[in-house]
Parts: structure tokens; sequence; C-alpha cells
């Protein structure tokens, strides 16, 4: 016999709530591995340490970074195509986060996006700036009976 009964952790389930926080990707894409260490992205910098203080606070949560570029097709060496460029820069993001708290590595995962989620059309420069960005994607871990 099976037991078609849906069965779940009463005492800890997911809900429905997400934050997004954007982060604007304006670093070149040759510069990426040095995205943090240079003078330039101090208030990217400054935007991380502060989201990483506020997971090391806040443990009840799942942590999913997602990299997203625009259309412009990209083709180097270190990045052949769009795919491999969202991922490395929500790579680099996911490291800084873990690194700078030690935050819980279990609560963390990286997605890299491409050009397949854009927040706006591709038809401008400015737009296609919207579109080269990191999201960091909190997924809330309700508690019940209990401390998160």
């Amino acid at each position: 016999e099976v037991d078609l009964e849906p069965s779940f952790d009463a005492k800890h389930m997911l809900t429905d709530v997400r934050m997004k926080l954007r982060v604007p990707a304006t670093f070149p894409a040759e510069h990426l591995g040095g995205l943090l260490k240079n003078a330039g992205n101090c208030l990217v910098k400054k935007t991380l340490d502060t989201v990483a203080d506020m997971l090391a606070r806040n443990k009840g949560s799942r942590v999913l970074i997602e990299g997203h570029t625009d259309n412009v097709p990209i083709k180097t060496p270190r990045f052949p195509d769009n795919w491999e460029l969202s991922s490395a820069r929500a790579l680099s993001v996911l490291r800084h986060l873990l690194e700078t708290k030690h935050l819980e590595p279990a609560r963390f995962g990286a997605a890299g996006y491409g050009e397949y989620r854009p927040v706006a059309p591709n038809d401008t420069a400015a737009n296609r700036q919207l579109n080269r960005r990191v999201d960091i994607v909190l997924q809330l871990l309700e508690a019940q009976g209990g401390d998160k």
C-alpha cells in the first residue's frame, strides 16, 4: 500500500515569504575575480558586508545568490558565454558573504541565469545595465513551536 498523504516537518516549514536584494553588477567582466578587492567597488562591498551582518543575525533563512547578465554576447577565455559570466558573478558574491561572517554554507546556493531573466528590455545601454546584476533571494524558514 502506498501512502499518498503529504508529509512534512511541522516544526520547520518553508513559507512563501521571499525577500530580494538587488546588487548592480557595475564591474567589468574582465575584473570579476577582483570584484570586491578593488577600491572602486567600496559601495558594493559595504552593501554586501551589511547583508552578511543581517544574515549572521537571522539564521532562519535559506539564501540563493542569482547572477544575471544583459543579452550582449561575451566570448573570452574566462567567460565563453553569459552563463559562465552570470554564474561567476553569483559565486563571487557568495564567497564574499561566506568568508566575511563565516556563515553556514549549507544555507546558501548560487545560480547563474545568463540573459534569460531580465528586469528590463535590453534595448538601451541603461536597461542593459539594469540587467547586469546579482539578486540575493532569502527564503524565510518559519519555526513553529520554538526558536529558529
